[in-house]
């Protein structure tokens, strides 16, 4: 009986022995626990706090670099801007330049220079560009060593004492034979008088039939007629002349004329020695140019000047009785 007790002491101390040795292991299970429990929340905190501050970090740079870069780019773009707009200035510059150029010769140029204009030297801004004309210009008037080809206006007509002798039968060189009003061989129309053809009005008119009448027609009709006047300016030189048709009838249109020069006394001009002979040609009629039309500019060489003039028809378009003619227009043309 003794030695069961103390087996059962034993037993009991073991048991005992292990509980406290369980009691110990869950004390410290559980301080374990209560230690774990505790780091764990700590560590947290901190790798909380740690992300936080690298966000809040990264914002604030964030914050900086995002307005800098901007600030950048806006000043890239705005420097790329100025200069595209300053080359298109440029450019615009250079093809609206003014441009100054030089022709070559002497002529004065009227109108409008072609050609490509070469610019030299680099166009800033407004500046004038200075060039030279490779084209060919259109020049007109008068061209350089060439005398001028404009026609001036005739020259004045107005006789002295206002008298204009009209003559028949008469050819170039010769004694002028009178001519009168009527309508008979040697006559003019009352109406149609020689002063007609120097009045300045081609709606009136100088009608002569010569050696004809009024109603008989014939190839030698009014051939040899015309007249002659001493201008009231006194002497002039005359290197030009146009003859101007009537109003009617183009076949007594003339065709071929002549045109002499004086400087003797009124008296002596009835004489054929007075006379110096200045033109003998086309009237410029041989084409019609219709009715009251003056014919192309006649010129011929003269280079003195003369009181008198005598004016005669040698040729008329075709058959009729008279010649007529409004105008006889003299011309001075200097070079």
């Amino acid at each position: 009986m003794h030695k069961i007790t103390v087996v059962n002491q034993d037993v009991v101390e073991t048991q005992n022995f292990d509980s406290a040795d369980f009691e110990s292991t869950e004390h410290a299970t559980g301080k374990q626990q209560n230690i774990s429990h505790g780091c764990c929340p700590k560590r947290k905190r901190k790798v909380i706090c740690v992300t936080l501050l690298i966000a809040i970090v990264s914002v604030i740079v964030i914050c900086i670099l995002i307005p800098t870069v901007i600030l950048n780019r806006n000043e890239t773009r705005s420097i790329t801007t100025e200069t595209a707009a300053t080359a298109a200035t440029t450019e615009t510059t250079t093809g609206t330049a003014t441009t100054t150029e030089t022709t070559a010769g002497t002529a004065t140029t009227t109108g409008t220079t072609t050609g490509t204009a070469t610019t030299t030297g680099t166009t800033t801004g407004t500046a004038t560009t200075t060039g030279t004309t490779t084209g060919t210009a259109t020049t007109t008037g008068i061209a350089p060593g060439a005398a001028t080809t404009v026609t001036p206006d005739p020259i004045s007509m107005a006789a002295v004492d206002r008298q204009v002798y009209g003559v028949c039968n008469t050819p170039a060189g010769a004694d002028s034979v009178a001519a009168s009003a009527g309508e008979w061989q040697c006559h003019y129309m009352v109406r149609e008088s020689p002063d007609k053809a120097c009045d300045g009005n081609v709606s009136t008119k100088y009608l002569s039939f010569g050696a004809c009448y009024n109603g008989g027609k014939g190839p030698t009709c009014g051939m040899g007629t015309g007249f002659y006047l001493e201008l009231s300016r006194g002497p002039t030189l005359v290197n030009g002349m146009k003859v101007c048709t009537a109003n009617d009838f183009d076949q007594r249109d003339p065709i071929h004329v002549s045109l002499e020069g004086s400087n003797l006394p009124g008296r002596d001009l009835s004489l054929g020695s007075s006379w110096t002979l200045l033109y003998d040609g086309s009237s410029g009629l041989e084409t019609d140019p219709g009715r009251k039309e003056c014919g192309p500019l006649q010129l011929f060489n003269n280079t003195k000047e003369y009181r008198s003039y005598r004016f005669l028809v040698s040729a008329k378009r075709n058959i009729s009785y008279s010649v007529q003619y409004s105008e006889v227009q003299l011309y001075s043309l200097r070079s």
